[in-house]
């Protein structure tokens, strides 16, 4: 069995105006993508949804409380998806004190993202698209990792996707997002609120 995981990050550069950075993942064993696909797409049609609109926290609005209300619940009753995230505040690290550049601290975390995860001996990493470096990044990421797991062989192969392309890389953005919200103590969007209220009710925990 191949596991597909959609990863990316926020406010991941070392110097800019956040203090922690969020690096998500969702992951979805490859023979249940479609099915779960098409129940997104069914949420799209009750809602009457444009095809081509894309899923975003920056979106998440009382306007469409019900549309992105539905979809997190397509991740809560949905045992096959699992989603975790990295929380770091960037003001604690000490790269000199590590011998580390930023880079190799970035690709260290994905390690952690990673290490917990329910994998398969194939595991396909899915990683946001940024720009022409991100082909470069994800090439790094992919040889730590095989480094890292080989003694419990499970193979990784990475690449980036414009996730425009990807629900389920909209889904894990959207989710990222909440989390974010709550942990920059955010207040001004309800609708934020109240679905981070529902995830953390549901799994009984607190942002």
């Amino acid at each position: 069995m191949i596991t597909n995981f959609y990863c990316d990050e926020s406010c991941y550069m070392e110097h800019d105006d956040n203090n922690l950075m969020f690096l998500s993942m969702i992951s979805c064993p490859r023979n249940e993508y479609i099915k779960t696909k098409n129940e997104i797409k069914q949420i799209f049609l009750k809602h009457s949804i444009p095809e081509h609109f894309e899923v975003k926290s920056t979106k998440v609005s009382m306007g469409k409380y019900d549309f992105y209300k539905d979809l997190i619940h397509i991740f809560m009753y949905n045992k096959n998806l699992r989603f975790r995230c990295i929380i770091a505040d960037k003001t604690q690290l000490e790269h000199k004190k590590y011998s580390q550049t930023h880079e190799e601290w970035y690709y260290k975390m994905y390690y952690l993202l990673i290490e917990k995860a329910k994998l398969s001996d194939e595991n396909k990493v899915y990683v946001d698209y940024k720009d022409n470096h991100s082909y470069d990044c994800c090439k790094i990421v992919e040889e730590y990792l095989n480094n890292h797991f080989r003694k419990k062989q499970k193979k990784f192969c990475i690449q980036p996707m414009d996730s425009k392309e990807s629900r389920l890389m909209q889904i894990n953005d959207l989710l990222m997002g909440l989390v974010a919200y709550r942990n920059k103590d955010l207040t001004a969007n309800k609708a934020k609120l109240y679905l981070a209220g529902e995830l953390e009710e549901y799994f009984k925990i607190d942002f």
